[in-house]
């Protein structure tokens, strides 16, 4: 096998795998940019109701 198909492979293996974790670090991203939201509307409404600020992370 010629070393600049080898290399390309390789390549394309480490660009498939760089695909991956980029859509697993978006994806866990947007679930505690949700997470955080929904968190953030509690403290909020409980601000709201008990007058408070609410606490700061």
């Amino acid at each position: 096998m010629p070393k600049s198909a080898l290399i390309k492979l390789k390549f394309v293996k480490i660009k498939s795998e760089a695909i991956k974790f980029k859509a697993h670090l978006i994806f866990k991203c947007a679930l505690y940019l949700k997470f955080q939201t929904r968190k953030n509307q509690k403290s909020l409404n409980l601000s709201a109701l008990n007058d408070e600020i609410p606490p700061k992370p």
